[in-house]
């Protein structure tokens, strides 16, 4: 549907307008950005940051079957202090984008370089706020009952079949076994990884590789091992 909608903080009774010929995949558009935290609208994201998604109501606003979008937009901006309404708007001009601009944010949506580089220092300030836990955290609860469809789990094993991983580090290898040290997985677990093995052909382990993995497992609590090291 073509018109402009709003995102409305209901707790502040401050609202953000936007245009689009699909509001409802915009307005989803929007949703996702907010929950990865990476929404262009700083002032937006910081309020969706502090307040919760809860505060937050997604809805249409007005239906523009033709005519200028931009217009509309700026008119439901310039009309919101009058409803005694604060914005998450930062530009009030009021145009419309060119062909060009929008060809380039379309660009930029699909992932294709458009000359601007970001700088390392800003990259590596990225990955160290992605490795909070905070933010680890945060990203488990936006996951958490998310079911992915037969059709995408289709696509993400075509995606990863082949898919050589390089050298595991000595550190992340110490990590795994220090939390993996006295596991005992569950009768169902079992069941579901015997079945998923099943009927699989695995390589042949030469007699070094076995008496290393005997090694590594001696004085484990789940070690049944009765023959010796040689």
């Amino acid at each position: 549907m073509r018109g402009v909608y709003a995102i409305t903080n209901t707790l502040t009774d401050t609202v953000y307008y936007g245009q689009s010929k699909g509001m409802r995949g915009r307005l989803a558009e929007h949703r996702w950005d907010l929950a990865r935290g990476t929404h262009p609208n700083q002032h937006l994201q910081r309020s969706w940051i502090k307040y919760g998604e809860v505060v937050f109501v997604f809805a249409p606003y007005l239906s523009v079957p033709e005519g200028s979008l931009g217009l509309v937009e700026q008119r439901c901006i310039d009309d919101a202090y009058g409803l005694g309404l604060k914005l998450f708007n930062m530009n009030k001009s009021g145009y419309e984008f060119s062909a060009e601009h929008c060809r380039h944010i379309g660009d930029v949506r699909r992932g294709i370089s458009t000359g601007r580089k970001i700088s390392l220092e800003h990259r590596e300030k990225l990955d160290a706020s992605h490795r909070t836990p905070e933010w680890r955290a945060k990203v488990r609860d936006w996951k958490l009952g998310t079911t992915h469809t037969k059709e995408t789990r289709i696509k993400i094993s075509e995606a990863n079949r082949g898919r050589v991983h390089g050298p595991c580090p000595e550190e992340t290898r110490r990590k795994i076994s220090v939390a993996t040290f006295g596991l005992v997985r569950s009768k169902e677990s079992c069941a579901k990884m015997s079945k998923a093995h099943k009927g699989k052909k695995k390589p042949p382990r030469s007699a070094e590789y076995c008496k290393n993995i005997s090694l590594s497992k001696m004085g484990h609590p789940n070690w049944h091992y009765k023959g010796k090291a040689k």
